[in-house]
């Protein structure tokens, strides 16, 4: 039976990880109805699986000729959807293309949502927000500091590995739980 969720995601390296995260609960404290963001660039929103071992097998031969992969941040922005209410657009290159076409090939019949396109992008703040409103949480995030430093909003870094993640309920970030996140 074919009745569970799971996200394939690409997380930021530790230490960006962490940052955004210290960042992301600061801010959405204030703002999100829709709070528990785990900073990652969705691969796939959403695959229908009932055996995550078999899913950590299927991701494990979907990435068999990848290394490393370069990821870039382009900068903050806003949009209108609820999931990709204020975000860092991800600079899509061909490594990362081909990352996403080979995990579509191993996964297409099981899609929940299938992607219209491959748009790249970390999310920081789920919700629906007026344009004034997303310009101030902008600014919030712009400016937040870790001590003498501010995020870096355009920096390059590489990624080893993807994550699998158990969607309980799709629509509450809250409840989403790694199940394991495997070597590129």
């Amino acid at each position: 039976m074919v009745n569970q969720l799971y996200g394939i995601w690409i997380e930021p390296p530790k230490i960006i990880r962490d940052e955004l995260e210290i960042m992301i609960h600061s801010i959405e404290k204030e703002f999100s109805s829709l709070p528990g963001i785990i900073p990652h660039i969705t691969l796939l929103p959403a695959v229908r699986g009932s055996n995550p071992r078999l899913m950590i097998k299927e991701m494990k031969e979907a990435v068999k000729n990848f290394q490393d992969i370069p990821i870039k941040f382009d900068g903050l922005k806003t949009g209108d959807s609820v999931w990709k209410s204020i975000y860092i657009n991800i600079e899509k290159n061909a490594q990362l293309q081909l990352l996403f076409d080979s995990f579509l090939k191993y996964f297409s019949d099981r899609l929940e949502i299938t992607p219209k396109a491959f748009l790249p992008h970390l999310s920081l703040l789920y919700g629906t927000f007026s344009k004034e409103k997303q310009l101030e949480i902008s600014s919030r995030f712009q400016n937040y500091t870790f001590g003498a430093h501010q995020f870096d909003f355009n920096r390059l870094f590489i990624v080893g590995e993807l994550s699998l993640f158990y969607l309980q309920d799709l629509n509450d970030p809250a409840s989403w739980s790694l199940v394991k996140r495997i070597r590129l």
